[in-house]
C-alpha cells in the first residue's frame, strides 16, 4: 500500500512539472511572437535645412538599416540613419512647396513598413542681411552732358535682378526631324543635381495635314491648385509620369489643320493592354488656347494607363498617345 501512493506521488509531482514547462514555453513562444511582429513606421516630424541641403525626419521605428526614402516618385541619398531619425539629401535650392514624401522600411510588403506624408518646404532665403542704414547724400555733380550708357535716370532708382521664379521655360527653332538635346539640372553651388537626355520628332507643321503638338502634363493636388493651373497659360507642366490617386491630371494639347480651324478632338482612357476603359471629355477651347482634359486619379486603382487623343477634320485626323502611372 505504501508503494502505490510513493508512485502516486511521483506521477503528481511529473504531471505539476510538465504543466509548468508547458506554460513556460508557451510564454516564450509569445514573446517571441510579439519580437517578430513588424512595428509601424512612425514619422513624428520633418525638419528642411536649406543651408546645408538636407532633410531631418524624426520617429519610431525606421530599423538598424536605412530605409528607403521619396520625394514625389525621386529617391532621396540616406546621410544618416538611425532607428529613431533619419538624415536624406534634399537640395536647397528646390522651389518652395508641398512636397509627398514616402519612408519604406526593409522591402515595404506590409503597411506597417511604410509612411507617406507631406512636407513643405520654406522660401529660399536671399543672401545677404539686413539692408543698413542710409548714407549721407553725396556731392552735386556736374550739369549738363549725357549719363552714362545704362545708368538710371535722375529720381529712379537703377534696375535690381529679381529671383528667378520656380520653373521655367525655353523655346528654340529647329528644322522637322528628330532632334536629341541634353537637360542639366544644378543646385546653387554648381553641383549637377540630375541629368537626362531626351529624343524628339519635330513635326512639320509646313504640310497640309492635322497634327497634335506635344502633350503638357499638370499635377493637382487641390481643387484650388487646379483652379490656379487652368487660370496660368503659362503654368509649368511636370515631366513625370507617375501620379498618385489623391491628385488630378489635367493634360493640355495643341492640335493643328490647314487654316488654323480647330478640329474635333475627342479621348479615351485606355489600360496598358490598349483597352478601352471610358470615355474622357474633351470641351471645346476658346480661340488660339490648347484643348484641356481634366481627369480624377481617385478612382482609378494603382497601375498603368494610356489617354488616346484623335483629332478629326476634312483634310484628315491625328493620333496621339499620353502613358502614365498611379503608383499609390
Amino acid at each position: 500500500m505504501v508503494t502505490w501512493k510513493r508512485v502516486g506521488a511521483v506521477a503528481a509531482v511529473m504531471v505539476l512539472w510538465a504543466g509548468a514547462t508547458a506554460y513556460a514555453g508557451d510564454r516564450n513562444n509569445d514573446k517571441d511572437k510579439d519580437q517578430k511582429q513588424p512595428r509601424q513606421l512612425i514619422v513624428l516630424s520633418a525638419s528642411v535645412d536649406r543651408r546645408n541641403d538636407s532633410i531631418t525626419l524624426k520617429g519610431q521605428n525606421f530599423g538598424s538599416q536605412a530605409p528607403m526614402v521619396y520625394c514625389e516618385t525621386h529617391p532621396l541619398t540616406v546621410l544618416q540613419n538611425s532607428d529613431g531619425e533619419v538624415v536624406v539629401w534634399f537640395p536647397g535650392s528646390a522651389p518652395q512647396g508641398t512636397y509627398l514624401f514616402t519612408v519604406i522600411r526593409g522591402r515595404g510588403h506590409s503597411e506597417l513598413e511604410r509612411n507617406i506624408f507631406y512636407v513643405t518646404t520654406p522660401a529660399v532665403a536671399t543672401s545677404g542681411g539686413e539692408p543698413g542704414p542710409q548714407g549721407p547724400a553725396g556731392e552735386r555733380g556736374a550739369v549738363g552732358g549725357s549719363p552714362p550708357a545704362g545708368s538710371a535716370p535722375a529720381g529712379t532708382s537703377s534696375p535690381v535682378a529679381t529671383a528667378t521664379p520656380a520653373g521655367s521655360t525655353t523655346t528654340f527653332e529647329a528644322p522637322p526631324g528628330q532632334v536629341q538635346f541634353s537637360i542639366q539640372v544644378k543646385g546653387a553651388r554648381g553641383q549637377v543635381i540630375d541629368s537626362m537626355t531626351r529624343e524628339l520628332t519635330l513635326p512639320d507643321y509646313t504640310k497640309v495635314e492635322v497634327s497634335f503638338g506635344t502633350a503638357r502634363l499638370f499635377r493637382a493636388r487641390t481643387v484650388r491648385d487646379l483652379s490656379a493651373i487652368k487660370a496660368n497659360p503659362a503654368a509649368i507642366p511636370t515631366a513625370d509620369r507617375e501620379f498618385s490617386r489623391t491628385e488630378r491630371l489635367l493634360i493640355r494639347v495643341d492640335a493643328y489643320t490647314p487654316g488654323g480651324i480647330a478640329p474635333a478632338v475627342t479621348a479615351r482612357l485606355l489600360n496598358r493592354g490598349g483597352q478601352k476603359m471610358s470615355d474622357l471629355p474633351v470641351p471645346a477651347p476658346a480661340a488660339n488656347a490648347p484643348f484641356e482634359l481634366e481627369l480624377p486619379l481617385a478612382a482609378l486603382p494603382v497601375g498603368d494607363y494610356l489617354i488616346e487623343f484623335n483629332a478629326k477634320s476634312d483634310s484628315g485626323t491625328a493620333q496621339e498617345i499620353v502613358a502614365f502611372k498611379i503608383g499609390r
